[in-house]
């Protein structure tokens, strides 16, 4: 059920995206650092108007690391907050977003490959996951992050 919630509102975000796919978008390495310090409180202090679906509960965000951003809140589950772009050229967005991000979080992370070509980095208390935003559907044509507490 949790990642059927998370699969539908990825595909709401980036579906909702102005991005043509024309090349990947900068990231954001201050609002990323200000999306990490904010998993400590699931997100709370960064988050804004809720809205309740059959899923859980999605909230607006005020900051946009990567793309298009959203919270996502099943029951009994660390919030998400997920970020994504369209991507006309998947691999290369998706490598140049994995560079970005490491060289955003700098040291201390511990760096995980994932299937797909994806990358996980965690250090204690957050998880930062960058690829795909589906990793099963060959069709997706976005890539993106989700960032989590553990």
């Amino acid at each position: 059920m949790h990642r059927m919630f998370v699969m539908l509102f990825s595909a709401s975000i980036l579906g909702g995206c102005a991005s043509s796919g024309a090349g990947p978008q900068e990231i954001d390495c201050a609002a990323l650092d200000q999306v990490i310090d904010a998993a400590a409180d699931d997100f709370q202090s960064i988050s804004g108007a809720k809205r309740i679906t059959r899923y859980g509960e999605a909230r607006a965000v005020k900051l946009h690391p990567y793309g298009e951003c959203s919270i996502f809140v099943a029951a009994g589950e660390p919030a998400l907050y997920l970020c994504g772009n369209k991507s006309a050229e998947q691999d290369k967005d998706r490598m140049e977003l994995i560079a970005a991000t490491q060289a955003c979080l700098g040291n201390g992370w511990q760096r995980g490959e994932l299937a797909g070509g994806g990358a996980v980095f965690i250090r204690e208390g957050v998880q930062v996951t960058v690829g795909k935003t589906d990793p099963r559907a060959s069709h997706d044509s976005s890539v993106g992050l989700t960032l989590q507490r553990r």
